[in-house]
C-alpha cells in the first residue's frame, strides 16, 4: 500500500525535545516531497486549533485538526500518546519512541495507579502485549535495542536532529570571554 499522507501527533504548547523532534520530523519528510502534517492532541471541546510554539514556527509544518483514519495514512505518535492508536482500524500506525526512560516510568506509575486515567495509560501500547501491526521508530539505539529484545519486529531507527543556531550558541560560547564569579 502506497502512502500518501503522514500525520504526526504532537502535545501543543510544550517546548521541549521531544515536540522539537516531531516538528522536525514533519519538516523533514515535508522537504522531501512527502505530506507529512502535524496534528495537535490533545484537544479541548470548540477550541481553536492550536499554533505552533514560538521556537518551532521554523519549521513552518502544515496542520490537520484531525486524525484520519484511511488507507494510504500514516498516524505517528509519540510513545506517551499511543492511546491514540487503539481505534484506528485503516490507517497504518506508528510510535516514535523518543525516551524508552520515560515511557517505562509512566508505566511504573500506571501500575500503581497514580495518573492511569489522566494519561489513559489503561489503553497504552504495552511492549508486553504488542500489537504485532505497529510500526515502531526508535530514535536511539538504546531505544531500538529495548524494542527488539521484546521480540518488536517492525522496528526502524529514526533520529532527530541539532538545530543550527544550537552550533552557533557553542561556536559563540567558546569564543566570549569567561566570567570568574566570586564565591
Amino acid at each position: 500500500m502506497a502512502v500518501r499522507k503522514v500525520q504526526v501527533v504532537c502535545p501543543p504548547y510544550l517546548t521541549t525535545g521531544g515536540p522539537e523532534a516531531l516538528h522536525q520530523l514533519v519538516y523533514a519528510a515535508r522537504s522531501q516531497g512527502i505530506d507529512a502534517r502535524i496534528v495537535y492532541l490533545p484537544k479541548k471541546e470548540g477550541a481553536p486549533p492550536p499554533e505552533p510554539a514560538e521556537p518551532y514556527k521554523i519549521y513552518n509544518v502544515e496542520i490537520d485538526e484531525n486524525l484520519e483514519d484511511e488507507p494510504g495514512v500514516v498516524v505517528l505518535v509519540p510513545e506517551l500518546e499511543t492511546r491514540l492508536l487503539k481505534g484506528l482500524k485503516h490507517a497504518i500506525k506508528a510510535i516514535w519512541w523518543l525516551s524508552i526512560d520515560h515511557y517505562l516510568d509512566l508505566i511504573r506509575q500506571e501500575k500503581r495507579k497514580r495518573i492511569k486515567h489522566w494519561l489513559g495509560l489503561n489503553e497504552t501500547f504495552r511492549v508486553d502485549r504488542p500489537d504485532l501491526s505497529v510500526w515502531h521508530f526508535a530514535q536511539s539505539e538504546y531505544a531500538r535495542k529495548f524494542l527488539e529484545g521484546h521480540g518488536l519486529k517492525k522496528v526502524r531507527l529514526l533520529t532527530d536532529f541539532l538545530r543550527d543556531d544550537f552550533f552557533a550558541a557553542i561556536e559563540q560560547s567558546k569564543l566570549a570571554p569567561r566570567r570568574l564569579r566570586r564565591v
